[in-house]
């Protein structure tokens, strides 16, 4: 049963949506999306269904993976950056990689929100002192190492968000001595 323009690009299989994102990604016109969607069952396609579908939910959540896959595209080759730079300075490959963990864990615990952290301690405050105070620790040691392949780790910006500031720890040193 063939479809009609009355049905949303939104339904099609989810390989069409996926050309059909595209197709928007790469500028095509609509009477191109339209040609896609037709060798799919969908006729009758005109601009105002594809506008609607370059607006709507699917195509956004399209959007936001890619954006996601870029992302993570971009952490890895920075990664390999830092990891080869560090064998070069004659790191060896296990302290290289513990290297690239340690500059991710430092990331997360950058980037830690101090309510969520607030929130999180009321509902088991003993479990997640011991996590901050391991972190904290963690964060400590990596600031204060000097080898070269930390010095290659470090060069490269830390990145920035809401972080734990001194104050922040200090708050939470003294709720773990409470507990």
């Amino acid at each position: 049963m063939a479809r009609t323009a009355l049905d949303s690009i939104s339904r099609l299989p989810e390989h069409a949506r996926e050309g059909v994102s595209r197709a928007l990604a790469d500028g095509r016109t609509w009477r191109h999306i339209a040609k896609l969607c037709e060798g799919h069952g969908l006729k009758g396609v005109q601009a105002q269904n594809v506008t609607n579908y370059r607006g709507g939910k699917v195509h956004k959540q399209w959007q936001a993976r890619q954006e996601r896959i870029a992302a993570i595209r971009g952490e890895q080759a920075e990664s390999r950056e830092i990891f080869d730079a560090a064998l070069a300075d004659g790191m060896n490959p296990a302290d290289a990689a513990c290297l690239l963990a340690s500059r991710k864990m430092l990331a997360t615990i950058e980037h830690l929100d101090l309510e969520v952290i607030h929130e999180a301690a009321a509902e088991n405050p003993k479990l997640y002192i011991e996590l901050i105070r391991a972190a904290v620790a963690l964060s400590a040691n990596l600031r204060g190492t000097k080898s070269p392949a930390d010095r290659v780790a470090s060069a490269q910006p830390a990145p920035k968000g809401g972080g734990l500031s001194a104050e922040g720890l200090k708050t939470i040193e003294h709720a773990a001595k409470l507990i």
